[in-house]
């Protein structure tokens, strides 16, 4: 009978001893692993927080920077919000065509989105419409070494260096990084039919800006840009 109840004793005294333990157990290791989970949520919090406030600051530098001084005919702004307030990750820039060039004449239409992490990493720059270029992806995003994390990216480098690299890239296709196949080939094996797609295919209107200083081009370019579509035409037919 002794040993009976010694056994009971045991087995009760034991259910309760664990069940103590275990909760003070498991109320202790929740409560740290609670405290840690948290304070990772506010740490990620204060780090992308920090970083959004280093990417605002440096494009507001940017954007005074830029009204103060930048090259002729070039377009670089923030875009709006719906509630009028300014967009600093988000601009609308354009970029006029290079003298005696197939892209003379012309201004192209390119937006230039921001992240968090900027200067760290760099924007991402397309145009809109996408052009015609062997370093333009169908998209219409740029491929340039400038805007490549792990080439020539530098957090050093301003949006009017930016803008002023893809003008020369419009030129100077750099046919060691394709990134459009179509404009790559023609490039490559046919140089006179490709000099002809600025004006048939890619060719956007000058700003009103522009044509404040070159009347006549703002009348003679639609016409040109006209007659190179029907003249297609006529060929294709």
């Amino acid at each position: 009978m002794l040993k009976n109840y010694l056994s009971i004793y045991l087995s009760i005294y034991l259910s309760i001893y664990l069940s103590i333990y275990l909760s003070i157990y498991l109320s202790i290791y929740l409560s740290i692993y609670l405290s840690i989970h948290f304070c990772l949520v506010d740490l990620s919090y204060l780090c992308v927080t920090t970083m959004s406030g280093i990417a605002l600051g440096r494009l507001a530098e940017e954007r005074k920077a830029w009204r103060k001084d930048h090259p002729f005919g070039f377009v670089a702004r923030p875009t709006k919000n719906q509630d009028g307030s300014l967009n600093l990750m988000n601009w609308e820039c354009a970029i006029p065509g290079k003298k005696s060039t197939p892209w003379e004449f012309g201004v192209y239409k390119l937006r230039m989105l921001f992240k968090d992490d900027y200067p760290s990493s760099p924007p991402k720059c397309k145009f809109e419409p996408p052009i015609f270029h062997p370093n333009v992806y169908p998209s219409g995003t740029v491929c340039l070494s400038l805007l490549d994390e792990d080439k020539d990216w530098r957090p050093a480098v301003t949006i009017k260096q930016i803008l002023l690299g893809i003008q020369e890239l419009l030129n100077e296709p750099n046919i060691k990084d394709p990134a459009q196949a179509e404009a790559y080939t023609i490039y490559c094996q046919n140089r006179s039919e490709y000099e002809k797609r600025p004006l048939c295919s890619s060719f956007v209107l000058p700003s009103f800006s522009l044509s404040l200083f070159a009347p006549p081009f703002c009348f003679l370019i639609p016409f040109l840009s006209h007659l190179c579509y029907y003249k297609k035409a006529i060929y294709a037919i």
